[in-house]
């Protein structure tokens, strides 16, 4: 692949058309990088999630120690625990209200189904 003297100057045009919006509003930029860092966390977050035995971490922690650790995540977090775990819909937008409500299904189905499970093995 050749570069032409044509492609330069037109990389220079690009270039010093990106430097002036830069110069003239430099609050887009920063928006844009905050907006690629939140979103790593975000996907970060995500794969922490999935990774988490919930139904564990509920054997060892009584509800206030649990209620301790879900206050970490956020209500976008707490919908997403919802999901992965298959607690069904929840409508609450209530943070408190779905941290207590994942709490209440963790415990019901580490009581009621896993340790049935494991009994008759």
């Amino acid at each position: 692949m050749n570069i032409s003297k044509k492609d330069i100057e037109i990389f220079g045009r690009v270039l010093k058309e990106i430097g002036e919006s830069i110069t003239n509003d430099p609050e887009k930029i920063l928006a844009l990088i905050n907006s690629k860092k939140n979103s790593d966390k975000q996907l970060d977050r995500g794969k922490e999630i999935e990774g988490t035995n919930f139904y564990e971490l509920s054997k060892n922690k009584n509800d206030v120690e649990l209620v301790d650790y879900f206050k970490s995540y956020d209500i976008k977090e707490l919908k997403y625990i919802i999901k992965i775990l298959k607690f069904g819909y929840n409508r609450s937008k209530s943070k408190e209200t779905l941290l207590q409500y994942i709490i209440d299904q963790i415990k019901k189905r580490t009581t009621d189904v896993f340790r049935e499970h494991n009994v008759k093995k």
